[in-house]
Parts: C-alpha cells; sequence; structure tokens
C-alpha cells in the first residue's frame, strides 16, 4: 500500500514542480496552468466516494489491480498530450483513477492491522506517500531541466508496474457478502456540488466573482446540490455517505483538520517552486533539491509519530504539527529574492516535519471511533477531504495571489512620477529613466515582478492565519476508542 501512496505523492509534486515550464511550453497564463493541477484534484475529489461502494461491491484486490492499471494508461496519455486542452482532459482521466488509492489503501491497512496499532499503520503509511513527495520534486526538477516534461509521467511507469506486482501478490480479498444497492442520486448530487464549486473557485477571479453570471451560476449549483445531498443522506436508508460517520466527533474534527492539511500541503506545492524560479532564479532542478527536505521532515516525524501515538494522547502531537506547520510559513512570508539555499532548505524541513506529525496523529484519531462497518465511508471520505482541501487550496491560492499581486501593482505604480525624487537619481535614470519608452518599459517590468514576489508572501500569511486558527479545535478532540462489545 506504501507503493500505491508513493505513486500520488511523486506525481502530484513532480507535476507541481514541473508546472513553470509546462505553462511556457503550453503558452498558457497562470489561471490556466493550474489546471493542470486542479484538473487532477477535481476528479479525484468527484470519484473518491464511490470507491466506498465498488469495495463492497467488487473488492479490494479487484479494484486496486483495476485502478492501477488504469492509472498507468492514463499516465501514458498525459505523457504525449500536445495541446493543454489534451493534458487537462488526461489529467483528469488520470485523477478518477487515482481517486481510490487513498481509501482503499486505508481500507487494506486498518482490515490487517489491530486498533492498537493504528498509529504506527498509518505512520508507514504516510511515509510511503512521503517517499513519493519527497522523490517527485527531485525527479520532476531534473528530468524537466535535462529531458522534458513529459518524462515526469513517463518516470511512474516502474512504480506503478511495480505496484500492479505487489498487489497481486500480496494484497488480500475482503469482499462484501451483501453490497448495497447504488444510490445514483446522491452520487450525481454529489459530484455536481464538487464540481460547480471547483468551477465557482476557478473562474471567480477571472470573472469578477458574482458580477458574472457564469459564476452566480456555479454557486447556485452548488447551493442546491449540496442542499438535495444533505437532505437525502439525512431521511433515506443506504445512501451514498453513511451519514453516521459525521457522529463521531474525532472523525468530524479529523475531517476537517485534513482539509485544512490539504490547503496548505497543495499551496505549498502550487507557490513555492514558482516563486523559486521565478523570483529567486534558481533553476528547476535545483527548486526540486530544495523542495526535497519537505518529505525528509515529514519522513522522519511519520516514524517518531507512529510509536508516541501508542504510549501518549495525539492531542500534543496535533499541537507541534501545527507550530511547526504556522512557523514555517510565517518564515516563509518573511522571504527577500536573495534569500540563501540553506535556510530555505531548513524551513522546508521544519514544514514537512509539522506535516508528518499532523497527518499521523489526525488520522489516526479519526479512524479510531469508527466501527469495521463504517471503515469504507471513513477511508472515502477522509480521502475526500483531501482532495477537496488541495483543489480548494489551489484555486483559492491563486485567486488570492492574482488580487495580491493587482493590488500591489497599483500601490507601486503611483510612486512612478517625474516628481519622485528617488527617481531622479544617475543610477536609478540608467536602468530606469521614465522619460524614456525603454526605461520606462524596464520599470514596468521590474514591477510587476516585484509585485508578484509581495503576492507569494501574502499567500504564505494567509496560510499562517489559516493554521493557527486550528488551534482551539485541538482540545475537542477525544482520541479515544468506543469500549468493546
Amino acid at each position: 500500500m506504501t507503493t500505491a501512496a508513493a505513486i500520488q505523492g511523486m506525481d502530484t509534486f513532480a507535476t507541481a514542480v514541473a508546472l513553470p515550464e509546462i505553462r511556457g511550453n503550453m503558452s498558457a497564463t497562470l489561471d490556466e496552468a493550474a489546471w493542470v493541477l486542479t484538473s487532477f484534484l477535481v476528479a479525484s475529489a468527484i470519484f473518491t466516494p464511490l470507491f466506498a461502494w465498488l469495495s463492497k461491491r467488487f473488492g479490494q484486490r479487484r479494484l486496486l489491480i483495476l485502478i492501477t492499471l488504469g492509472f498507468l494508461i492514463c499516465t501514458l496519455l498525459v505523457a504525449q498530450a500536445t495541446t493543454l486542452g489534451e493534458l487537462v482532459f488526461y489529467r483528469f482521466m488520470q485523477g478518477v483513477t487515482a481517486a481510490g488509492m487513498g481509501p482503499l489503501s486505508h481500507q487494506v491497512m486498518l482490515g490487517v492491522y489491530p486498533r492498537s496499532q493504528y498509529g504506527s499503520a498509518i505512520s508507514w503509511l504516510t511515509a510511503g506517500r512521503m517517499s513519493g513527495v519527497m522523490i517527485g520534486p527531485l525527479i520532476g526538477g531534473i528530468l524537466t531541466e535535462y529531458l522534458s516534461w513529459r518524462w515526469i509521467y513517463l518516470s511512474n511507469i516502474p512504480l506503478c508496474i511495480l505496484g500492479l506486482y505487489l498487489i497481486i501478490r500480496f494484497v488480500p480479498e475482503a469482499k462484501s457478502k451483501d453490497p448495497p444497492k447504488f444510490d445514483f442520486f446522491g452520487f450525481i448530487a454529489l459530484s455536481i456540488a464538487i464540481g460547480s464549486l471547483q468551477l465557482f473557485l476557478d473562474r471567480g477571479e477571472r470573472l469578477e466573482w458574482f458580477e458574472s453570471t457564469e459564476i452566480v451560476i456555479w454557486s447556485g449549483l452548488f447551493i442546491a446540490a449540496m442542499y438535495l445531498f444533505v437532505v437525502h443522506v439525512t431521511t433515506q436508508r443506504n445512501t451514498y455517505v453513511n451519514p453516521q460517520i459525521f457522529l463521531q466527533r474525532d472523525f468530524l474534527i479529523g475531517f476537517f483538520f485534513i482539509i485544512v492539511l490539504s490547503i496548505m500541503i497543495m499551496g505549498f506545492a502550487g507557490l513555492l517552486p514558482s516563486v523559486l524560479q521565478n523570483h529567486m532564479d534558481y533553476p528547476v532542478s535545483t527548486a526540486g533539491v530544495l523542495i526535497m527536505p519537505r518529505g525528509i521532515g515529514t519522513l522522519i516525524a511519520t516514524m517518531i509519530a507512529g510509536p508516541l501515538l501508542t504510549r501518549i494522547h495525539p492531542r500534543p502531537i496535533v499541537i507541534v504539527g501545527i507550530l511547526c506547520m504556522a512557523s514555517s510559513t510565517w518564515l516563509m512570508s518573511e522571504f527577500t529574492r536573495d534569500v540563501d539555499a540553506w535556510t530555505i532548505g531548513l524551513i522546508v524541513t521544519l514544514q514537512g516535519a509539522g506535516f508528518g506529525f499532523f497527518s499521523v496523529a489526525v488520522t489516526s484519531m479519526a479512524f479510531q471511533t469508527l466501527t469495521p462497518a463504517l471503515r469504507p465511508d471513513g477511508t472515502s471520505m477522509l480521502s475526500l477531504a483531501r482532495r477537496i482541501g488541495s483543489s480548494v487550496g489551489v484555486s483559492i491560492l491563486v485567486s488570492q495571489l492574482v488580487r495580491a499581486t493587482q493590488e500591489n501593482r497599483s500601490a507601486l505604480m503611483e510612486h512612478v512620477s517625474l516628481y519622485n525624487e528617488l527617481l531622479r537619481g544617475d543610477l536609478i535614470r540608467e536602468h530606469w529613466d521614465i522619460e524614456t519608452l525603454r526605461g520606462l518599459g524596464s520599470l514596468q517590468r521590474e514591477i510587476e515582478q516585484q509585485a508578484e514576489f509581495m503576492g507569494y508572501l501574502h499567500d504564505f500569511r494567509l496560510m499562517t492565519v489559516l493554521i493557527l486558527l486550528l488551534l482551539p479545535l485541538v482540545f475537542l478532540m477525544r482520541g479515544q476508542p468506543p469500549p468493546k462489545k
């Protein structure tokens, strides 16, 4: 199962490193290029809950073989895409197949390990995912710089083949004897709600939000579909999602925590590579190396958190994770364009440690109070939380980046005037003589660069505030298994 987890981590974060190169190769804008990530994420979000029912109907082993093979085929299609439309479509299909890897991996692990060892089992599963996260940026950076961004997808093929062999050889079958009837209404309602939310977030900034009829339509569809879905699952029996999982306090808190964690992870993956390459002048391979310590920090933290959870309450581990993440994003919000590589590496490692402590403790806590009958729905919904957080996080942070960049540009342009004494010095006039078209153009390009860099710092501050807001909820956690029956 660690192999399946590593496939997702390596693919997603290698794509994040190569995104600026893909953007240039496809002649795409920043928000258009973001769809290379978000199409994968929204597809995963829509189809993740479906695998709770599919695992009951067809069995874990058979389903894992099918989706791993599908992921392999879609990866080959992504590698040969020639237009942005093809690339986004194939990434969407890749996300459909990847949607089942997370919940099915957790189902297998929770079925094999006793409840007392959930912390250790989840720490190893997280370590597998983080090994992909750690290798992904490095491979993505090297292959993109020296070969092509297409090779980051071709490099997934050996791991997919290894995963197929291991699943066929070792994964036990666990098929439900009486699978429930498929709830088409619930599936359609939730899919429309998730898809509408994603389109609302992605297109809102470009279309000036509620001043656009299209955005009003997407928001209306989301509200209507979500209302119908909530009413349906709370009033009917054998629904698409079993609402009983949300009656467990620890699972409900864990669900919300995982959404915020995914916003942090994908926001970091989408923002930092661009900052390093476009504003700090690091080549793409070096950017991949600088991001890799985050995986190392997470790997070490997960190995520490697992054994600790067998001895202490998860609450202190969650608090440590929150403080590590908040400290790292606050330090990143203080970046300058000449910050050295060692400082970046240390901050990234600190952030990775926060991810590791937080993820293992929260995931273990969420499953402690779930009965075996609720595990398929629980694993699917927790994976859905990761997908929603990832897709919403990318959309919100890109939207905030665009808005902050525009505001910073306007503020900086206010100081460009013949009457500004600072622009009259000989050194300034040598490069940015505002009395000539060439000098004015050079100054405008510098202002664009500075405004966008300040926009990235704004996003890092926003992430700091978001993660600190979780602290009060930590004290509502119980972290104890239910009494044995």
